[in-house]
């Protein structure tokens, strides 16, 4: 085949637009491989939000059971202190009754 520069002009054209249209289809590819990389990143990241607010939250309950046990345990502390004053008084009581009965 002989070329003359109408052939050429032709042949150049068609290999430029067979360029642009595998530019253009590469592109079209690479933003659907990039919106599938963002989904799934996405995604991801919902993941491991959910796993650290799961995390925050078991820490939390943990923290409230701690709190619930020392309210608890200062409840029954109040009632040792009640027990203790109780028994101190039931002493003084007998020890008044030794002494009022050694003296008449």
């Amino acid at each position: 085949m002989a070329w003359d520069s109408n052939t050429l002009k032709q042949y150049v054209d068609k290999r430029i637009h067979a360029a642009e249209k595998a530019s253009d289809r590469a592109v079209e590819l690479t933003a659907v491989s990039v919106e599938k990389r963002l989904d799934a990143l996405s995604r991801l990241t919902e993941n491991m939000v959910t796993r650290i607010e799961h995390g925050v939250v078991e820490k939390q309950i943990s923290e409230l059971g701690i709190s619930v046990a020392k309210i608890e345990g200062k409840a029954d502390q109040s009632a040792v202190n009640r027990a203790n004053l109780f028994s101190t008084l039931g002493v003084l009581i007998g020890i008044a009754a030794i002494i009022i009965s050694l003296i008449r």
